[in-house]
């Protein structure tokens, strides 16, 4: 038995798949969202690339921080910009929703969301 404790097996066959067909069939968003990661790890540009399509087409108020926080992990530049965008767009809804709580935890990203805020006032 091989462990592999970074992803689920979900994740790992689903990067299989891109490697044998260069799709992936089943690319709900929960499952991009974990894939991005997987791909960002093992330099597989297009399959970062699928995921990161999949996500800006499936951002909204509750997930924005989360995804904000997980392009910047994997240097997700369109998705990040995209996700920041969002931010500034729905601000009042946004600042409500744990996921923008939760970013309390990486102060680099709360920098960066206070300096835009600043630069675009």
């Amino acid at each position: 038995e091989i462990v592999i404790p970074e992803w689920t097996y979900q994740t790992f066959l689903a990067m299989l798949e891109f490697l044998y067909t260069g799709s992936v069939y089943d690319m709900r968003p929960d499952v991009a969202l974990e894939l991005m990661g997987l791909a960002d790890h093992s330099a597989l540009d297009g399959l970062k690339a699928l995921c990161e399509s999949t996500l800006v087409h499936n951002v909204d108020v509750e997930n924005v921080c989360t995804l904000y926080s997980t392009a910047h992990r994997c240097q997700a530049h369109d998705l990040k910009k995209y996700c920041l965008d969002f931010i500034f767009k729905h601000f009042e809804t946004v600042t409500t929703t744990k996921g923008f709580d939760a970013l309390g935890a990486e102060p680099a990203l709360l920098l960066e969301v206070t300096r835009e805020s600043i630069s675009r006032s």
